[in-house]
């Protein structure tokens, strides 16, 4: 039997034996679409799992801190921006606009953030650095 043989809806899934199942290979490319597939009822809801570990507590003292500096025409400038005591540092970013970041990086002892800029332009510029902060461990 070929599709040619079969009429619009006339084939159910009862007409299919477990022996001779409708593959992908007998699938045109592109005939089978997601809005298709999606019209079909959902199976029965399986067992539930059993519970999974306990994950880990929600971050204490979360905050943000900013610092900023001049930065010279044609100079750079060292922006160092530290967290609040017994927090720790985990993450930071810069403001760049008409700089340009040489440096952005945790300070080695985790207590703030780092940031180094380049001034590209002859006039003086005001850069930012940011510090997000968490409470320590």
């Amino acid at each position: 039997m070929t599709g040619r043989q079969v009429k619009d809806g006339s084939l159910r899934s009862v007409d299919l034996r477990a022996n001779r199942a409708v593959t992908g290979a007998d699938v045109r490319d592109g005939t089978l679409s997601a809005s298709k597939l999606s019209s079909l009822p959902p199976g029965p809801a399986g067992a539930t799992g059993p519970p999974g570990p306990p994950g880990v507590d929600g971050l204490d003292g979360f905050d943000y801190e900013i610092a900023s500096a001049t930065v010279p025409g044609s100079g750079e400038a060292t922006i160092t921006v530290p967290c609040a005591t017994g927090t720790v540092v985990g993450g930071g970013a810069s403001s760049v606009g008409v700089i340009r970041m040489v440096e952005s990086r945790p300070l080695a002892d985790g207590s703030g953030w780092n940031v180094v800029v380049r001034n590209l332009l002859a006039a003086d510029v005001d850069a930012f650095g940011w510090a997000v902060c968490v409470g320590a461990p």
